[in-house]
């Protein structure tokens, strides 16, 4: 159960059409801790505390969103497994970096390159997130979950700044699984920017 609504002003971040990348993230929670970083209104946290596991950390700067992440986190009783913090995505991912890390660390920021004219920044963002998300997640048996909306940043640039991301932290980033939007976001062929949504399930390892 969930409540949007329409005054948040943006985009809701509810995500229909990350409906297989929660599925597997709920797949992956049973007793794990948990960093929902850019968490908006907290429907990978609420999938990872329906998953099972035993702690969510769900993010986010804008304090309605977070109100109303806790709202829908009391509809579905997971209140008491989601813990919702007001603050940047960029310094808890420091510091969850700087205490041993999560065992899964999920990363859906807002869209980065509206236009492909802003791609190069966008790689520069992305490639610090990675940075930040690689530290953040418990080596070798964690996994980070890294989402662009963008379609100028798709799955190749995606990667890249991954593997940039990782390099920089001397870390190695292995992409086990991609995932996109769902069948029901079809992609017609001759609009390739239909793909706009890529994600990847990562475990980070020593170089």
């Amino acid at each position: 159960t969930f409540r949007i609504p329409l005054s948040i002003g943006q985009k809701t971040g509810f995500y229909l059409d990350q409906r297989s990348a929660r599925a597997r993230l709920e797949e992956l929670s049973p007793g794990a801790r948990v960093l929902d970083a850019f968490s908006f209104v907290g429907a990978a946290s609420l999938s990872a505390a329906r998953g099972g596991a035993r702690e969510v950390l769900a993010v986010d700067s804008s304090p309605l969103a977070l109100e109303v992440a806790a709202e829908c986190a009391g509809l579905n009783g997971l209140s008491e497994r989601i813990r919702f913090e007001r603050g940047e995505a960029f310094e808890a991912l420091k510091s969850a970096g700087s205490s041993g890390g999560f065992d899964l660390v999920v990363c859906d920021p807002p869209k980065l390159a509206p236009t492909r004219g802003a791609l190069k920044a966008a790689m520069r963002t992305m490639r610090k997130i990675a940075s930040l998300a690689c530290r953040a997640t418990r080596p070798e048996t964690g996994r980070l979950m890294l989402s662009s909306c963008s379609a100028a940043l798709g799955l190749t640039e995606l990667m890249r700044s991954l593997a940039l991301g990782a390099t920089d932290v001397n870390l190695r980033a292995v992409v086990l699984e991609r995932l996109f939007q769902g069948p029901d976001h079809p992609v017609p062929a001759g609009f390739v920017e239909g793909q706009y949504l890529s994600t990847v399930l990562v475990e980070v390892n020593p170089p």
